[in-house]
């Protein structure tokens, strides 16, 4: 297969993911929440490293240098650009929206494929740019770099030149304010000073066939590596020797006042692309200094082909940033996970790109294998479930091999343990910005086991480690303005941390507005959320494992004959007035106890056993009479909503199945939950926009308007696609196909069609054209349509 039939292959694959397409009316932000624009793209870099987001503009402009620091800033520097002569004529032009020919972009994570056709028509290019997120694959998914490679082709009768040019910042001690994505603002580098910035030459050979030349960009190159942002990054070219290269080591990133034109001032960014725009190549001065604290510096790489008449040819670029730290609100230094391969050091940069270029076929063909797996599956959403994917490296993610930090000097061991933890943001806005949302998890599990069951277990194990624990520090609750404790031994916490303050030992971090200890949801939820990925990876419980779920579950033992809504927003829904005895709750504590009971008949505790079959029992007995109608489980049998059906209600009834617990309910029949889905297909869904933009979360037979609760009108009112998801995977897990269809293609065509809210997917939307609470970790629930093929071919199997 030559190059442009291998691109080729690759693109067309692609173009099953996201087009670009324009978007005349984009959802925007409801107050509170950071609006990134209706083009944003996919996110750059290695899980847990530092990331960038192309958008589909072109334009570099959301970067998450810093594990869950949110900056949304265009930044010129960062730019790929192209310059072509066929010996008459010759032009340039950045690859972005400024291009005057044909220009498609289309995103399949973790690839974005933008194809060009200059004017004149006599030049193809396919560029694609991709980090090397191969499923399963620990090691590459933590490397902290990303590629560009384009397949050029000629359709020209001449012969022509092609010349990529490739310019980035020097990133480095770049530190963002510690303060929310909606304050920060668009200050030009916040917060950096770059001092001690400069960069120095790259290149080496693989083999005899294979180069690479590029920039080392460097920050204090005889320090010691303390502190986060520190290290080094690479910027470089890779290919056959016969392909020609330039670069520019060191640029000013601006323009300073000395009666010059930004283009005729030597040694600026601006120069620079000047001189690629009149002869193809960067000037290749190979000078460097170091910057003063107000000096931004950049650095670019050039490479050229020749091109015959209908000939082809690639070009590839790869960055690679090695800042091996990361350093929390409260000090605390760890190393990033790829340290486990590269080493600590922050010097490792070259060592990194040289294994980036060995392996960046192997990397690319191990994506394309894994898409077209999965796409082959013939399911509509595939593309949106894959894209959704975007969270692992795009959610403030943070993966850690072990702590740096020296104990003594007033910082004490992390309750959670110096070791290997990965953590994913709930979301960048206040009140969302914790690590590791429990209630989240439940939704989120199975989309972060499918693409590394390595991560899955890391996150449970930190959720089902902190059950034990105790934090008795006490704080004023807010809403109810009572001294409450940090964290109640026995008890799932909300989360586990914030990157502001401590994660992995400052646990609980919300524990302000509500008191998160009083949830009804946390304990069943994990519970029954845990057997069931037991179930799926056929872990047998372990005495450890079964000693800390006994724990937990001696609360859900007190509850008789279901958890009791006593205190406002006491669950997930926590801008709900839920009171009483509730759907959503009741349903996780019935498929809790089925899974408990399920535990002490393994490890031969059959007294308890039986004693949890028993409150199951009553627990079922007062879920139908309480809260079945005849046609739908309510969403609480008194207040507000006791008439009320919600769009994930029974997520509890869901698991318990998939679990296989199904045939342990005695009361609960499978008709019943079909009925209650198609009656909340026909409330929630139909009467909500004419069933176009997804199920809301709380509505009513003629009613889908409800007055604010809790203060704000959240929750209500609103479609939450998380549990939109999650009920097209309930509709679909039950046979009602053609409403899991329609539900389905609605959720898509609402992020991926009609919003501008791609890759950065908010927790909810409303019928206004607004969207909240963005990057938001629910959503990944998408992926629990995929969780239920596989049980189904598990069970064909068996």
């Amino acid at each position: 297969m030559d190059v442009w039939q291998k691109h080729q292959g690759y693109a067309q694959l692609i173009e099953h993911g996201h087009t670009r397409r324009q978007i005349d009316n984009p959802y925007t932000a409801r107050r509170g929440s950071h609006d990134d624009g209706k083009d944003t793209g996919l996110f750059l870099g290695g899980i847990g490293t530092a990331v960038c987001s192309r958008d589909l503009t072109g334009k570099f402009g959301r970067w998450h240098l810093q594990p869950g620091y949110h900056v949304r800033q265009i930044i010129d520097s960062a730019y790929l650009g192209l310059f072509w002569t066929d010996g008459t004529r010759q032009n340039y032009s950045r690859l972005d929206e400024s291009w005057s020919g044909e220009r498609e972009v289309h995103t399949l994570f973790p690839v974005t494929c933008e194809r060009y056709h200059t004017p004149e028509k006599n030049l193809e290019l396919i560029v694609e740019f991709f980090t090397p997120l191969v499923q399963g694959d620990s090691k590459a998914q933590s490397l902290p770099l990303w590629y560009v490679r384009a397949a050029v082709r000629s359709l020209s009768s001449t012969p022509i030149e092609v010349h990529l040019v490739f310019s980035f910042p020097n990133l480095l001690g770049w530190k963002a304010q510690q303060t929310s994505s909606a304050l920060r603002g668009t200050a030009l580098w916040p917060s950096q000073t770059h001092a001690g910035n400069s960069a120095a030459a790259l290149e080496g050979t693989i083999d005899e066939n294979l180069s690479y030349h590029g920039v080392l960009q460097l920050r204090h190159p005889c320090r010691p590596v303390t502190d986060e942002m520190e290290g080094e990054a690479a910027i470089l070219s890779f290919g056959p020797n016969r392909q020609n290269t330039s670069r520019e080591i060191c640029m000013f990133d601006g323009n300073l006042s000395v009666n010059k034109s930004p283009k005729k001032q030597r040694h600026t960014t601006s120069w620079a692309e000047d001189h690629v725009r009149l002869h193809g190549s960067l000037p290749g001065t190979e000078i460097s200094w170091q910057a003063h604290w107000d000096e931004a510096l950049a650095s670019a790489v050039e490479r050229s082909v020749r091109l015959e008449p209908g000939a082809a040819d690639e070009i590839s670029f790869a960055a690679v940033f090695d800042m091996p730290l990361v350093r929390f609100g409260d000090k605390r230094v760890w190393k990033r996970a790829y340290t486990d391969y590269f080493g600590d050091s922050g010097r490792n940069s070259e060592a990194i790109a040289r294994y980036a270029v060995a392996q960046l076929d192997s990397h690319r063909e191990q994506i394309h294998q894994w898409q077209q797996q999965l796409l082959s599956t013939g399911r509509k959403q595939q593309g949106a479930m894959i894209n959704e994917l975007y969270l692992l490296n795009g959610g403030g993610s943070v993966w850690t091999s072990g702590e740096r930090t020296q104990h003594g000097a007033g910082i004490e061991p992390p309750l959670l343990g110096d070791r290997e933890h990965a953590a994913i943001l709930e979301g960048f806005d206040i009140g969302y910005y914790y690590y590791n949302t429990s209630d989240l998890w439940f939704y989120a599990w199975y989309g972060v086991y499918s693409f590394n069951p390595h991560l899955a277990d890391l996150i449970f194990t930190d959720l089902l480690q902190s059950i034990p624990l105790e934090i008795d520090e006490k704080r004023i609750i807010y809403r109810t303005e009572k001294e409450g404790s940090i964290l109640t031994e026995g008890k799932v916490p909300h989360d586990l941390g914030s990157p502001m303050e401590d994660p992995w030992n400052r646990l609980n971090g919300y524990q302000m507005r509500d008191d998160s200890n009083l949830w009804k949801d946390h304990n069943p939820g994990f519970i029954l959320t845990y057997y069931l990925y037991s179930k799926m990876t056929h872990q047998p419980i372990t005495s450890a494992v079964w000693k800390i779920m006994k724990q937990a579950a001696e609360e859900m033992l007190t509850w008789d004959p279901l958890p009791f809504h006593d205190e406002f927003g006491d669950t997930t829904w926590d801008n709900l007035g839920i009171e009483g005895y509730a759907a959503f709750s009741g349903g996780l504590f019935i498929g809790a106890l089925a899974a408990a009971a399920s535990w002490a008949d393994e490890t031969g505790e059959l007294e308890l056993a039986q004693r949890c079959r028993v409150i199951a029992h009553r627990a079922e007995e007062a879920y139908v009479s309480k809260l079945y109608t005849g046609s739908f489980f309510k969403v609480s049998d008194r207040g507000r909503y006791a008439r009320c059906t919600m769009a994930d209600s029974i997520l509890g009834l869901y698991y318990a199945h998939a679990a296989g617990l199904g045939d342990t309910f005695t009361l609960i029949t499978d008709q019943m939950i079909t009925s209650h889905l198609i009656c909340v297909y026909r409330q929630n869904m139909l009467q909500f926009k004419d069933g176009k933009l997804g199920p809301l979360l709380i509505a009513q037979e003629g009613r889908t308007q409800f007055p604010g609760d809790g203060g704000d009108e959240l929750q209500v009112n609103e479609v939450i696609i998380g549990s939109a998801w999650l009920f097209a995977a309930m509709l679909d897990y039950f046979g009602l196909d053609a409403q899991a269809s329609h539900v389905s293609d609605s959720i898509e065509k609402t992020i991926y069609e009609d919003s501008g809210i791609q890759f950065r997917t908010p927790a909810a939307v409303d019928g206004n054209r607004h969207f909240r609470a963005p990057l938001n970790m629910r959503p990944l629930s998408v992926w629990l349509l995929d969780m239920n093929r596989t049980l189904h071919e598990n069970k064909e199997g068996n």
